[in-house]
């Protein structure tokens, strides 16, 4: 998402009140969300953008959802996930924040991990990251 679009988020967001901002999040078309960690402020990290086609599809059990999604016609996304999931578990217990080893701003450590497993596993150089 470009910084003229997040830029325009942020301002939209600031005209909303809670009622309005709490019914944004429950539509199903729409989704807002936000976060601390990336290249703008945090005043600027607010997305507000079209929700994927299973929100609000709630299961306790991934692999239930996993298979929901590829029978909504997303096998890809399913597969996806999974990969994900993995890679996740794998860098499970990884506290704290690093500097991104592109970019330079911070994100999560387990973030990191999951960019350096993701990158030895298609054979790009490996990323030295050093851990705050």
């Amino acid at each position: 998402m470009g910084v003229t679009r997040r830029l325009a988020t942020s301002l939209a967001l600031e005209r909303m009140d809670l009622k309005d901002l709490n019914e944004a999040f429950k539509d199903p078309k729409i989704s807002v969300s936000a976060t601390p960690f990336g290249a703008t402020s945090r005043k600027d990290a607010v997305y507000v953008k079209d929700a994927v086609p299973w929100k609000g599809l709630v299961t306790k059990d991934l692999t239930k959802f996993t298979e929901a999604i590829r029978e909504m016609g997303y096998p890809g996304v399913a597969e996806g996930l999974s990969k994900a999931v993995r890679i996740s578990k794998e860098c499970a217990g990884r506290r704290g924040v690093a500097r991104h080893p592109r970019f330079g701003y911070y994100v999560p450590a387990k973030a990191v991990c999951q960019l350096e497993l993701k990158v030895s596993r298609i054979g790009y150089p490996k990323v030295r990251v050093t851990q705050l």
